[in-house]
């Protein structure tokens, strides 16, 4: 008896560690990027692997036009490119070919101040070359909280107004998807040297509902006509798959399996329909009375 006792503890203690330790898991994400060649950007995010704390994330950016064709719809890519890269959750490093490219942005920012939420790189104004000796950091310097949202409501704490949440809603599909009873979104100030944007994140699982990074960089000298300045690059990433100068990125689905977004070449044409019939009446000369 003491020994199948025993056993059971033994068991128990080698078990117990097993059972209360769970990483987090996180969803695919597709982003609608404003500020690309074609008013139909995005950006695939598509976690293809989980190795301990390590991330294998496949990105991919694709613009493309939206066609409409006998009630189907499409986007029509004219430019795409993908980077598979990996990323260390504990440090949200992120890492392309052994290169570091700074943090991750699109999971597990921490509402703090001084918390990292991307990284960029610096472009010389005057040379085509990026420097990648350095990384620049856009970090929290404010946080307020903007929206309260369930299944049914959305409340903007802000405006001190509540609205009926649509089932179309970015908020209904994280709430139906995460199974989370309720969204608590923030206004994050995000700065790098001394240019500052508003972002909107996600309490919970720290997933941005909208970034801006812009690259452009101006400053109005006392005195002095407005001067072109070196600026930073959108982000290390949005720069490796070819996205230039501003961006803004709106959450557009996000998913625990492959997204959906329709993207091809073409779709199968219906059936040509049946030849029309085409009649011919033979004219009769009238004859007057």
């Amino acid at each position: 008896m003491r020994k199948i006792i025993l056993l059971a503890l033994i068991f128990s203690f080698i078990l117990s560690p097993l059972c209360s330790f769970s990483r987090p898991s996180y969803p695919n994400l597709v982003y609608q990027v404003l500020g690309g060649t074609y008013d139909y950007s995005w950006l695939i995010i598509e976690i293809v692997a989980v190795r301990d704390y390590t991330l294998v994330i496949n990105l991919t950016y694709v613009e493309t036009e939206k066609v409409v064709c006998r009630g189907v719809t499409f986007y029509r890519p004219f430019y795409s490119k993908s980077i598979l890269v990996e990323v260390d959750t504990r440090t949200w490093e992120t890492y392309y070919n052994g290169e570091k490219l700074g943090r991750f942005p699109f999971y597990g920012i921490r509402l703090v101040s001084g918390e990292r939420v991307a990284s960029s790189w610096r472009k010389p104004i005057k040379s085509t070359l990026v420097d990648k000796t350095r990384l620049y950091h856009w970090t929290i310097v404010d946080v307020r909280k903007l929206l309260v949202v369930n299944e049914t409501s959305i409340e903007c704490v802000i405006k001190h107004y509540v609205a009926p949440l649509s089932e179309d809603s970015i908020y209904f599909k994280l709430i139906r998807m995460l199974k989370l009873p309720v969204l608590e979104i923030f206004v994050v100030e995000v700065k790098a040297l001394d240019f500052a944007y508003s972002w909107t994140v996600e309490k919970n699982t720290g997933i941005p509902i909208k970034i801006i990074l812009d690259g452009n960089y101006s400053v109005q000298e006392l005195w002095h006509e407005e001067k072109r300045l070196e600026y930073l690059l959108p982000s290390t990433i949005l720069t490796l798959l070819g996205v230039k100068h501003c961006a803004v990125l709106y959450l557009f689905e996000v998913t625990w399996s492959k997204p959906e977004l329709n993207i091809r070449e073409s779709i199968e044409v219906d059936p040509r329909p049946e030849p029309l019939q085409i009649i011919v009446f033979e004219e009769k000369k009238l004859t007057y009375w």
